[in-house]
């Protein structure tokens, strides 16, 4: 899986959910992001904690788990409204 996290700062949050062999950070010096490259069988407290993140988080793959945090965030949004 894929996630790229805007501010990477908040990457390290990343690391309960994983062991360092599976989380590969590549930070790009030209843009103010990291992609973070996970092994892992997403959670339900892992979905909350990327959702707790907002705008500062992207999911790239795989596509079941964008659908899915789409869904929740959007579901938010529309109590909310």
């Amino acid at each position: 899986m894929k996630v790229i996290i805007l501010n990477s700062g908040i990457g390290s949050r990343l690391e309960e959910y994983t062991d360092n062999d599976t989380l590969k950070e590549m930070e790009d010096d030209k843009k103010s992001f990291a992609i973070f490259y996970l092994n892992l069988k997403p959670t339900q407290a892992f979905i909350h904690d990327i959702l707790s993140y907002g705008p500062e988080v992207a999911i790239l793959t795989p596509n079941n788990l964008k659908e899915k945090i789409s869904s929740e965030a959007k579901r938010i949004a529309r109590k909310n409204a």
